[in-house]
């Protein structure tokens, strides 16, 4: 029943009571802190006669009690059951031990991971300090020489050539940090769409081949059909995969040749897509620390051929969330081989690709065409570099061009000679580019506005929309 009926003063002294009747006035309460599974411990006296727990519990002083509490069943001659005998031992003193050994350890590990921590940031800083100066300095460098020297007509190409490319090179290292802070944050949003797989990877042949080339090597792009003509998925982000793939082996090789090959998985339901080179390849060791935050196995691979180490850890990331995964094969001083397997699945009645021909149709060719259009387009564009670049390839198709610095000033030009097209800035002084469309939308306006904005949140996106705007360029 839980009445306490006789203690001694090691107990008494235990428990926190001033003196033995407190204690026994106490007796249920202290019976609880006994015996803490009372069903299980009562079992256990009346089928083995004995029962041990541990205990844990505070006394009256706040003091923090560990102790094992040991219990026999006494039963009188006659078969019944007469009372509980026991005793505690306190094992506090070896228990706060335990415990300050275990914190020891724990404050050690942190510690160990917090020096790994500082030590990887202040290698991706160093390595990103790094990877931004180089393309900046070109850039500056060739643009400088092309306002100050007087240079002959090859040299001026090769000089925006290298600005040119140096300028993607640094547009695409930025990219790369936000979409890898997107993902830690699980900020990144993917489409699931139809993705014809055969016009994706021509589009990066062409763009792959021309670096390829520029560093001597052959680009190649092969097909084991039949492949569905399109799979669902994110086209953006699975061209960013196979570009980097492709980067990546060209990066890494020296000589030889570069090879893409897409085919279909009957047994996975799968598109496959392998990328191998003849270049520098991997050890083992090397190849577990591929995908992570710096993504190049060593520090002298990135100095000696570049790169901030983030293309291979976004790509894995995006292949796993699209449903699919990258995996890679590898031999140092053979090459390597990576494999980007595509999530998603295709759609119902969809074309099976079953030979070379159908690649050959006026579907598959390029076309380049001279758009001749005519209207009037007010843009919207604080940024004077961004006004002058956006206002000539406008004008390059025909049409006149009206320019607003900011959206109470676009709002103006609407109100007083509305335009046939808009692009809105988003962000933009005195009146942003969401309030502005607001504006004309509450007006009556029907002109089509699409916004202008470097950001590709998905919750930014809708905000566009809601605005009335009838897409998103970025």
């Amino acid at each position: 029943d839980g009445h306490v009926v006789n203690v001694n003063p090691a107990m008494v002294d235990m428990l926190g009571f001033n003196n033995e009747e407190e204690l026994l006035s106490f007796g249920k309460t202290v019976s609880i802190s006994i015996f803490d599974n009372i069903e299980k411990q009562f079992e256990e006296l009346s089928s083995q006669g004995v029962s041990t727990n541990n205990i844990y519990f505070r006394r009256k002083d706040g003091k923090q009690v560990w102790a094992i509490n040991r219990s026999k069943l006494i039963v009188k001659s006659t078969g019944v059951i007469s009372h509980i005998e026991g005793s505690i031992i306190d094992v506090t003193q070896s228990k706060l031990k335990d415990v300050a050994i275990k914190e020891q350890a724990k404050e050690r590990k942190n510690l160990e991971i917090a020096e790994a921590s500082a030590k990887a940031k202040s290698e991706f800083l160093s390595n990103m300090s790094h990877e931004i100066r180089t393309p900046l300095t070109a850039i500056i460098g060739f643009s400088e020489a092309l306002q100050y020297f007087d240079l002959s007509k090859d040299e001026k190409a090769e000089a925006v050539r290298l600005i040119s490319g140096s300028s993607r090179s640094l547009l695409q290292l930025i990219n790369n940090i936000l979409d890898y802070s997107k993902l830690e944050a699980n900020k990144l949003s993917i489409e699931n769409v139809p993705v014809n797989v055969f016009l994706l990877v021509e589009s990066v042949r062409k763009e792959v081949s021309e670096i390829a080339q520029r560093k001597g090597l052959r680009f190649d792009v092969h097909y084991e059909y039949p492949i569905p003509e399109e799979v669902f998925g994110d086209p953006f982000r699975i061209s960013q995969i196979i570009e980097n793939l492709c980067s990546n082996a060209i990066k890494f090789s020296g000589k030889g040749d570069v090879t893409l090959l897409m085919s279909w998985n009957g047994t996975l339901d799968r598109l496959i897509i392998r990328v191998s080179d003849s270049g520098l390849g991997m050890n083992v060791d090397d190849q577990k620390k591929l995908f992570g935050l710096l993504g190049q196995a060593d520090t002298s691979s990135t100095r000696q051929f570049g790169g901030a180490g983030l293309g291979l850890a976004i790509s894995k990331k995006l292949a796993k969330i699209m449903g699919g995964d990258i995996e890679v094969l590898s031999e140092f001083g053979k090459g390597s081989e990576f494999t980007f397997i595509v999530g998603g699945s295709i759609p119902n009645n969809i074309e099976w690709i079953r030979d070379g021909n159908t690649l050959m149709t006026s579907k598959y060719k390029r076309k380049s065409e001279s758009l001749n259009l005519t209207g009037t387009v007010l843009l919207a564009e604080d940024n004077i570099v961004n006004q002058k670049l956006i206002e000539k390839l406008l004008r390059k198709t025909g049409v006149n061009v009206v320019i607003a610095s900011n959206g109470l000033e676009a709002c103006s030009i609407c109100d007083n000679t509305p335009p046939d097209f808009v692009l809105m800035d988003v962000n933009m002084p005195i009146r942003g580019g969401l309030e502005a469309t607001r504006y004309l939308r509450d007006k009556g306006y029907v002109m089509p506005i699409y916004a202008l904005t470097a950001e590709t949140d998905k919750e930014q996106i809708i905000n566009v929309l809601k605005a009335g705007c009838e897409g998103v360029l970025y």
